[in-house]
């Protein structure tokens, strides 16, 4: 579904309006994940005895518990002074870049760069990913040599 696009760009998923189910039967093979990715995939799920997606989807449960977890950096808030690399997309509808606006405050050394890309950059641009974090990286050794 995710990745999944129909003979006229019709998608299966919108981060703001979530599943569009009148669309699903008429997508094709997300072109994100090879046939063997998505095999694989299938197996892992299929060893549950009825296909799940129980423990993929744990995190999004835990919402609550982080936000509770998280508010007691409001009241004391933490500045990481280790190198840190913030790596935008451009194309993130769901985690728009947008929502990382005051997070400068939080680091002493803060780098961002960006992909153009979307929530997917992983699967979309593993390439350029690395190119950013090893470019990054690069700069911190250098610092420390």
């Amino acid at each position: 579904m995710f990745g999944a696009k129909g003979p006229e760009n019709e998608l299966g998923f919108h981060a703001a309006e979530g599943i569009l189910f009148h669309n699903l039967p008429k997508l094709n093979q997300s072109q994100l994940l090879s046939n063997a990715e998505m095999d694989y995939y299938v197996s892992r799920y299929s060893l549950q005895g009825q296909a799940k997606l129980e423990g993929p989807l744990r995190w999004y449960r835990t919402r609550a518990h982080n936000y509770l977890d998280e508010l007691r950096l409001l009241l004391k808030p933490l500045k990481f002074s280790m190198p840190a690399l913030f790596l935008a997309v451009t194309r993130d509808e769901a985690l728009p870049s947008s929502m990382s606006e005051g997070m400068d405050q939080y680091f002493e050394n803060l780098t961002r760069r960006e992909v153009d890309a979307s929530h997917w950059v992983l699967w979309e641009s593993p390439t350029k990913v690395n190119e950013q974090i090893l470019a990054w990286l690069e700069t911190v050794v250098q610092r420390k040599s």
